[in-house]
């Protein structure tokens, strides 16, 4: 479903929403996760289990509420809000799910449908490269999403799982390896051609925690890595014995976005600054402005004039204050403090389906904090499905544990 809504929203365009543009698959899935919460609630399938992940995001919720004390645009202001609230109560189903058989469910839900995005990604770049938009001589692989960017920060989502499905799932075939190495080659192709460095930078961090998490022998993860590493070699050979001259142009300008990251020399940096300083001078320009911001979804009217800053930090200051920064910083440590915590409970049970599932989730969280440092990420529903996902995981840990001590 998720794939064809992708596929419609692009061609079929919602429109200004907020401040920001919303694709229609946005729309059709957040429907989608209010008829089913409502069908589980009446038929007795779905019990609210646990409301602590509910009061926990409550400051974050009367933040954006209260920055309609102060701001620019009503309609946008309203608008913004009803998303956060659809937002809020996908974080909350999420949470609230017990089931043993679904959670496994999950790695198929993104990994497999990450992979076919990142192909179609792939294909775009290749086949249909007038239709993106360019940086320099090429153009930016974006698949169905609005921009490259954001495209790049959904490809953090199938990574996680990837690597994950590779280094803590041993019971699984040759063949079924190989195909998850495939997957994984195509995702970071797919998020090399967005040409994002916000996007190259969340890979390297999920991998650098990756190695942190890994439990096993080093000897024989580094025989993996070597292996995986010698694949991607072997791939980008073949593509330079087909086609040198896109290869070159494309080591060409990743070099070139590496090499002037903060950089004066690269107009978009220079740009991403500026647009960052015309923010922080509105927060800081008034004690209102300061203490509740201008108004969710307010940045658009304001002298940015644009949708994000790219720095989900700072969307949050300007537009919620200091009031919505520190309760969403509190929250998102709250959430980083739990996990730890299910790393160490993880020890006291055996299920290696539940386990792989919550390393997926957590290296994929680590990469959407992570690029959002460099494309905001805070009003995109995948961030708070893996919020709420490790809520859940974690909460069915506990009760395993319980259950083992009963027993």
């Amino acid at each position: 479903m998720m794939i064809v809504s992708l596929g419609l929203g692009k061609f079929l365009s919602i429109g200004q929403f907020g401040g920001g543009d919303v694709r229609l698959w946005e729309i059709l899935l957040i429907m989608y996760i209010i008829f089913s919460f409502l069908k589980s609630l009446l038929i007795g399938k779905l019990i609210i289990r646990d409301v602590i992940p509910l009061f926990l995001i409550i400051p974050y919720f009367y933040s954006t509420i209260l920055s309609g004390m102060n701001f620019l645009d009503y309609n946008d202001w309203l608008r913004r809000m009803t998303l956060v609230v659809l937002f809020i109560l996908l974080y909350f189903v999420v949470s609230q799910n017990n089931g043993t058989n679904k959670f496994p469910d999950y790695i198929k839900l993104i990994a497999l449908p990450g992979v076919l995005i990142a192909t179609w990604g792939l294909v775009e770049f290749f086949l249909f490269p007038s239709e993106l938009q360019t940086f320099g001589m090429l153009p930016r692989a974006r698949a169905f999403f609005e921009e490259a960017n954001e495209f790049s920060l959904y490809l953090t989502l199938p990574f996680g799982f990837l690597l994950a499905l590779l280094f803590f799932r041993g019971d699984t075939t040759r063949k079924i390896r190989l195909m998850y190495i495939i997957g994984l080659l195509i995702v970071i192709m797919a998020q090399i051609l967005t040409f994002s460095r916000g996007g190259w930078f969340s890979f390297v961090v999920q991998l650098s925690i990756l190695f942190i998490i890994i439990n096993k022998s080093v000897k024989s993860n580094l025989r993996k890595i070597l292996s995986y590493t010698s694949i991607l070699i072997t791939v980008l050979f073949i593509i330079n014995f087909y086609n040198p001259e896109i290869l070159s142009k494309v080591f060409s300008l990743v070099s070139y976005r590496l090499f002037t990251s903060f950089s004066i020399d690269d107009y978009s940096t220079v740009e991403r600054f500026m647009t960052i300083q015309n923010a922080l001078s509105i927060n800081f320009s008034s004690i209102p402005n300061f203490i509740v911001g201008i108004g969710v979804g307010n940045l658009g009217a304001s002298i940015v004039n644009e949708a994000s800053t790219s720095n989900y930090l700072v969307d949050i200051l300007v537009e919620t204050g200091i009031i919505g920064l520190i309760s969403f910083s509190l929250f998102i440590i709250y959430i980083l403090i739990i996990s730890r915590n299910t790393f160490k409970l993880f020890k006291k049970i055996s299920d290696d389906d539940l386990y792989v599932v919550f390393v997926g989730a957590f290296i994929s969280f680590i990469g959407l904090l992570t690029g959002g440092l460099t494309s905001s990420t805070h009003m995109l529903c995948f961030f708070w499905f893996i919020i709420g996902l490790l809520f859940a995981i974690n909460k069915k840990v506990i009760d395993q544990i319980k259950e083992r001590f009963l027993n």
